[in-house]
């Protein structure tokens, strides 16, 4: 396969539209895509996903072409990753490898590779861990931050068995290399995985003993947040009402990690309605959950919270609005990259489908047939 980069593809599709004579912002209402993430497609800035491709070359009519050339670019992005972190690096230049290495993973992953991309973090990880014996501490911090994207990617795509064996080696990392900031990180992962595998006196546990020591201001938030959803979904409602309200208005200082980024009250909020859910108060979380579906946020968080929100829906037979936010996720459906999210709106699917009236039922089983036809990828 030629290897194709963002900028060729990105001009292949501008000739197309023109030849075609559709703008950009009339192809993606076409295609129900954020004009945004098509602008930054046509410019090079971001890599196609394969379902965009194949979405766009139906609209244009050019069949597989852009299917293969989307299949091509992501190959061009993602062949530099882990390259030479087992062979062939000299030892001072390892800590700077291995951390171009996680940033590429990253960026992948924000650009909706998901799950596809777990097995070659792992790979990478894999191909440094026989260089950590005797390592510096720059090394072993740098190969802690490797595992834990892994260890994210992997949570991610629904493999919670790996999620946690490589999140607990990027514990054991950080703490050999003495590196504070990003040992944090990983404790909340920890308390994160935790707590979505319904263990929650250990995600208490995890953010209770954090909470006991000197933290940045955004990430006492932080663990107030895992410490507040552990509480609400044992039922401590008051406990918990007090830590979530904490959280969302706690302040930010330069002390503030910079991983911390993705911390906001519509992220806190996500986590109050679905903490509410667990506790079975099914009409409070959906005021929450609405509030942490806001379109601004991550993908990942707005596809996670979208399918607990339909949940509860289901729950509290809310069908009218439960048709509503089924239509409003046809849309975004062939860009849900979390595995977590497609099995949470799978099982919310079959729960809805037995259950709600033809509208809301109707509007279930095409989101359904959107999801199944992204696996066919």
């Amino acid at each position: 396969m030629v290897a194709v980069s963002s900028n060729e593809f990105g001009q292949r599709i501008r000739a197309a539209l023109l030849a075609r004579g559709l703008s950009m912002r009339a192809a993606a209402r076409k295609l129900s895509y954020d004009p945004a993430y098509l602008s930054r497609i046509c410019s090079g800035k971001q890599a196609p996903s394969v379902q965009f491709a194949r979405d766009l070359g139906k609209l244009l009519g050019m069949g597989d072409e852009l299917v293969a050339a989307a299949t091509a670019t992501l190959g061009a992005t993602m062949l530099p990753l882990g390259l030479g972190l087992g062979l062939g690096v000299r030892d001072d230049e390892l800590a700077q490898t291995i951390r171009t290495t996680s940033q590429q993973l990253v960026t992948l992953d924000n650009q909706g590779a998901g799950a596809a991309i777990a097995p070659l973090a792992a790979r990478a990880y894999k191909a440094v861990r026989p260089r950590l014996t005797g390592a510096e501490s720059d090394v072993l911090a740098a190969a802690a931050e490797l595992a834990e994207v892994t260890g994210w990617l992997f949570f991610d795509a629904a493999r919670i068995k790996a999620a946690r064996a490589y999140t607990e080696a990027a514990l054991a990392l950080a703490q050999e290399a003495d590196d504070r900031s990003i040992e944090l990180l990983i404790l909340q992962n920890l308390a994160m995985i935790e707590g979505w595998e319904g263990n929650l006196d250990e995600e208490l546990n995890i953010s209770a003993a954090m909470l006991d020591a000197r933290l940045p201001p955004r990430v006492e938030a932080m663990f107030e947040m895992r410490a507040a959803r552990a509480l609400v979904g044992r039922g401590d409602i008051r406990e918990g009402t007090y830590r979530f309200d904490r959280a969302r208005g706690g302040s930010s200082s330069a002390a503030d990690p910079s991983w911390v980024w993705w911390l906001d009250r519509r992220e806190i909020d996500a986590s109050r309605g679905s903490a509410l859910l667990l506790a079975g108060r099914h009409h409070e979380a959906l005021g929450w959950l609405r509030l942490g579906t806001d379109m601004r946020g991550s993908a990942v968080r707005i596809s996670v919270t979208s399918a607990l929100r339909a949940s509860s829906l289901v729950t509290v037979q809310a069908w009218s609005d439960l048709e509503e936010l089924a239509i409003g996720m046809h849309g975004m459906a062939h860009v849900v990259c979390s595995e977590r999210a497609r099995n949470l709106l799978l099982n919310v699917i079959e729960r809805g489908t037995q259950q709600a009236p033809d509208p809301a039922r109707d509007a279930l089983a095409h989101l359904r047939e959107i999801l199944w036809d992204d696996e066919l990828i």
